[in-house]
């Protein structure tokens, strides 16, 4: 029988990475971010706020007067994870089937409830780090786009914290970014464990087969010998004034339990970007931040539209 594994982590703290280190190892399958699982649990919990053609909320409000009704919410959570799996082990021969789509962390309960044979590798990075990573990658250094990671900050800091310390914290097991860097070997051999495989290190040595897989992930290639970047040294915009706020505005987002988990605190990490030589203020930084707040709220097409009607008057 197939044991679903979840790699639960934030967005950029290296679950990529983590994904296809364990994926060298006989009996592990994977998949990219298939977000399947989110999507067909986001119902159940109250994490989840999102309007399409529907409102999430609605929809829960439905399944919760409905399953009041009927008690049969474990049933049929139970038969959710029993026919997810089955659809995400199509085509795979591994024993353990490794799920990894960063906002899981928003149905924690429901896939442990749905899941209930399910263990889960909590990946944990230094918010520092997660942030900068998050400008380098998605923002080329600044902040425009770090806004819509606001939601992974708050509530995936929160959650991540509340799931490890609670009920299920028997179900789970902890890694560190930088001890992986530091100790692939080693990790590896401590995650196959726990998830009962049969670690190999001979088989670490394939993991340039596992580069690249289908469409989401990591969009930088990985590589185990990539540095682990700290902020505090190598992100420009901490340098700047304007980008030293914003990046101590994310910061106080981060729950101090993730801070904890983590092995540090928000005040240590604030405290040593204060000790930063500054050496400029960083005005694009202004710009880009209140242009990114402005697009998660669905502000900045109404703000183009405003600008092309005043533009065109003006040259009419």
């Amino acid at each position: 029988m197939i044991k679903p594994v979840f790699l639960i982590s934030l967005p950029r703290s290296g679950s990529t990475l983590l994904q296809k280190l364990l994926m060298t190892q006989r009996g592990v399958d994977s998949r990219a971010e298939t977000w399947m699982i989110l999507a067909s649990l986001a119902p159940f919990s109250e994490n989840v706020e999102s309007y399409s053609n529907y409102s999430v909320s609605t929809m829960r409000s439905a399944h919760e007067s409905f399953f009041v009704r009927t008690s049969a919410r474990k049933k049929h959570l139970k038969a959710l994870g029993v026919a997810m799996l089955d659809t995400l082990s199509q085509g795979k021969s591994g024993s353990v089937l490794l799920e990894k789509t960063p906002r899981n962390y928003l149905v924690l309960d429901e896939i442990a409830e749905a899941f209930p044979d399910g263990r889960f590798i909590v990946l944990l990075r230094d918010p520092v780090d997660i942030l900068s990573s998050v400008m380098h990658t998605w923002s080329r250094g600044g902040f425009f786009r770090v806004p819509g990671y606001q939601v992974d900050f708050e509530l995936g800091s929160k959650s991540i914290s509340e799931f490890v310390n609670g009920e299920h914290q028997n179900r789970c097991i902890v890694c560190n970014y930088e001890n992986l860097i530091d100790n692939v070997e080693l990790e590896v051999s401590r995650l196959a464990k726990f998830i009962g495989i049969e670690f190999s290190e001979k088989s670490l040595s394939d993991f340039n087969d596992f580069l690249s897989f289908e469409a989401l992930g990591d969009p930088i290639q990985v590589n185990r010998s990539r540095p682990v970047m700290r902020t505090e040294r190598d992100n420009v915009a901490a340098k700047t004034l304007f980008g030293r706020i914003f990046i101590k505005y994310f910061l106080r987002q981060v729950d101090d339990g993730y801070f904890r988990l983590c092995g540090t605190s928000k005040d240590i990490s604030i405290a040593k970007l204060s000790e930063i030589q500054r050496s400029g203020v960083g005005l694009r930084y202004l710009f880009q931040f209140f242009f990114g707040k402005a697009a998660v709220m669905g502000l900045l097409p109404v703000f183009i539209r405003r600008a092309r009607a005043r533009s065109t008057q003006y040259l009419s």
